[in-house]
């Protein structure tokens, strides 16, 4: 609870639990992604959940120029030449945004997909290299520099916001069919909603430009944030079970 991160348990030599893990400065040596992780499971409580998103998306913590640092830079001990500590990864950013949809934190999710987006853009137009991570102090690439497969988290977000045609969901719903229209313009998806999700989960839904969209759950009106022009941001209720999402323009 001081930290705002979960620890590793540290135990005595009868196995009894004594403490968490702590840094010789007396931190709690887990403020980082992992610390936060938690976040991907459904376990937290709301005031854990609000805690580790403010200190996800804080500039004081995680959130710098070029994405998600993987440990709170005001941590002791935070380093600017680290391999992992005081760096970027793109996979890792990505679960994250997938949690935030599913928690319906959408400005911070798209956040993360949009400054993850012109990060790639920007290293890729000067060096044209898929670089394994990028460093917070100067947003360059580093690392293995033709790391193809860490790109996939990238096209991930492209897709969910600037390809029509797409939905894209948390980890709390599973969809059973999806279709849409050949003109992109209308989506109809059967989806189902863990039984154990108490609060509104967000859905994203790319159609074509142009268009004015109205959106139904079980025939039900539901209010959308339009993000970009025909890429629409809705929430469904906790507790929605399985029903039929439907946009049409």
């Amino acid at each position: 609870e001081d930290a705002g991160y979960f620890g590793y348990v540290v135990h005595d030599d009868n196995g009894m639990p004594t403490d968490i893990l702590r840094h010789e400065s007396g931190q709690n040596f887990n403020r980082g992604l992992d610390g936060l992780s938690p976040l991907h499971s459904g376990m937290c409580t709301q005031d854990q959940t609000t805690t580790m998103v403010e200190n996800l998306m804080d500039e004081n913590h995680h959130w710098t120029s070029c994405g998600l640092s993987t440990v709170d830079r005001s941590a002791a001990y935070y380093r600017q030449d680290g391999y992992w500590n005081g760096a970027v990864w793109m996979p890792h950013q990505w679960f994250f945004w997938k949690s935030l949809i599913g928690l319906g934190y959408m400005d911070e999710a798209y956040a993360i997909a949009e400054r993850a987006l012109d990060v790639w853009k920007r290293e890729v137009d000067a060096s044209y290299n898929c670089f394994e991570h990028f460093i917070v102090e100067t947003g360059r690439g580093a690392g293995w520099h033709q790391f193809g497969g860490l790109s996939a988290p990238v096209l991930n977000w492209f897709t969910a916001y600037h390809q029509p045609g797409q939905i894209t969901f948390g980890w709390d719903v599973w969809p059973n069919a999806i279709r849409v229209a050949d003109d992109q313009t209308s989506l109809q998806a059967e989806l189902t909603m863990s039984p154990t999700s108490d609060r509104p989960t967000g859905i994203i839904v790319s159609l074509a430009a142009g268009k004015t969209y109205h959106a139904t759950w079980q025939d039900m009106p539901l209010t959308y944030n339009e993000r970009l022009p025909g890429t629409l941001e809705l929430c469904l209720p906790a507790e929605a079970g399985t029903g039929i999402l439907a946009i049409r323009s």
